[in-house]
């Protein structure tokens, strides 16, 4: 999607008001004005909604410890990463959402890094998982409590995700498909740069991992376990013809 309108409009009646950002995709990010003009809106919105008492049917699914998601929260947000697609809306809300709830910013970091571990996922699917880092990346300075812990956090891991993407990457039928799937991961690195989110040389290595130069140095805390992502929505792997 090269453009899209960029009038604001809300999703549906008496909703939040969205405004959709300027069609450079992946190279700008939000803007600041923007993320808070819509968590303004959004806060005062949950302010002078009357207040629902609801019973509480199974405490354990539903309430969460500082700096965890609950079970309803991961649920959530694992389904965003399942139906996650380079649109940029969808990549804008599932930002948002991990922006907003940055105070579980090492377990969201962590189903992200899962959810990259899967060699059976399509690759349109790894691709807007990368798409959806970059834009927390972008976004974690605002002002948001913890959202700046996405930049450690995702420095410390990036080396395992960028040799899952190479894994990827090296498992695509036909040098047509490889190719663009190299470019948009290339693309992201050249955003990154021109962000100055990383050193440099830290991104060199990073693309030295992704394009099988070097192997990543995994520190044993930090190394991925067995993923426990369920990414049955995928289905089964794509057979691409050669081309």
């Amino acid at each position: 999607v090269a453009a899209w309108r960029t009038d604001a409009f809300r999703l549906f009646k008496n909703g939040s008001l969205w405004l959709p950002p300027q069609p450079q995709q992946f190279t700008s990010g939000m803007p600041d004005e923007v993320f808070e003009k819509v968590k303004k809106e959004t806060e005062i919105e949950t302010i002078i909604k009357p207040e629902i008492i609801t019973p509480v049917i199974n405490q354990s699914s539903t309430s969460n410890k500082r700096g965890r998601l609950s079970h309803r929260q991961r649920d959530h947000f694992e389904d965003l990463l399942r139906n996650l697609t380079p649109e940029r809306m969808k990549i804008g809300d599932a930002m948002m959402w991990a922006i907003d709830h940055a105070e579980a910013a090492d377990e969201i970091i962590d189903c992200i890094t899962e959810s990259l571990s899967i060699l059976q996922t399509p690759s349109h699917k790894k691709i807007s998982r990368l798409y959806l880092i970059s834009d927390i990346l972008h976004n974690c300075s605002v002002k948001v409590t913890n959202a700046s812990h996405y930049r450690r956090g995702f420095e410390v891991r990036l080396p395992d995700i960028f040799q899952q993407i190479h894994q990827a990457w090296s498992s695509i039928d036909g040098r047509l498909r490889a190719e663009q799937f190299k470019q948009k991961v290339m693309s992201s690195f050249r955003a990154w740069e021109s962000w100055a989110i990383y050193p440099s040389d830290f991104l060199i290595k990073l693309q030295n991992v992704f394009l099988g130069l070097v192997r990543p140095k995994v520190a044993p805390e930090i190394e991925v376990k067995k993923s426990t992502f369920d990414d049955d929505i995928d289905g089964k792997p794509i057979n691409h013809e050669s081309t």
